[in-house]
């Protein structure tokens, strides 16, 4: 077993040397930045790059990458007699212009995306003509 040893001593003085001089060298690349996408209120329909979802999603987005958001101007709700009506996309430096559709670049710094929405309830009012009034 010594013999072993002093025979491969120089080849993992070698190695362990080589690793450290080039362990600086080579780095993990970054794969990008979690991005979360929100709708508010949970629920509402919008997609992202095509596809389409109704509750938060997140993806990893490497800066610089291009992608789009895009949310209907009005769309009926899950729950009957209601309507969500796009009120805008937001993020934390504020709201993004450009409406409905609107194309970004992924920055690091931006890690939300809102799609706001307004609710809209319909009431329904049921009632009838009462017959005899004694017993109504």
């Amino acid at each position: 077993m010594k013999n072993y040893f002093k025979k491969f001593a120089p080849f993992s003085i070698v190695t362990i040397v080589l690793a450290a001089l080039l362990a600086p060298t080579y780095r993990a690349q970054s794969l990008g930045t979690t991005v979360r996408i929100v709708p508010v209120p949970d629920g509402a329909y919008y997609s992202v790059d095509g596809q389409i979802y109704t509750h938060a999603t997140s993806a990893i987005w490497p800066a610089g990458s291009k992608h789009i958001l895009s949310a209907d101007a009005e769309l009926d709700g899950v729950q009957n007699k209601s309507r969500y009506t796009f009120s805008g996309w937001q993020y934390s430096g504020g709201v993004l212009p450009g409406g409905n559709t609107v194309a970004i670049t992924a920055d690091p710094s931006i890690t939300e995306y809102r799609a706001v929405f307004a609710v809209q309830y319909a009431i329904s009012l049921v009632f009838y003509a009462c017959q005899d009034a004694a017993s109504c």
